[in-house]
């Protein structure tokens, strides 16, 4: 690994961002965490790839969750069993 990054975030939630990343070529690639301040929420994590030569870039990924203590990661069906996600999910079509 060649660099973990931690900070904060706020906006509709708050929270500890980490990023741990690897040198891959003309890029950083690597995992992305939101550790939401609030426990009935799931680890929201998404792999990245970061272009070495930009200081700024649009990224579009992919969002997973994670159980938090188990570190599983859960489905779009599993997820719909934690209370806080379920008016998260009635707005993603088919519940993604």
């Amino acid at each position: 690994m060649n660099g973990q990054w931690i900070g904060t975030y706020s906006g509709t939630n708050t929270g500890v961002v980490v990023a741990d990343l690897d040198e891959v070529g003309n890029h950083y690639a690597g995992v992305v965490f939101a550790y939401d301040n609030n426990p009935a929420f799931t680890t929201a994590f998404a792999h990245v790839e970061i272009p070495k030569d930009k200081t700024t870039f649009s990224l579009g990924v992919s969002l997973e969750h994670m159980e938090r203590g188990s570190a599983s990661t859960l489905t779009p069906a599993s997820l719909a069993s934690f209370q806080a996600f379920k008016p998260l999910l009635m707005r993603i079509p088919n519940g993604r």
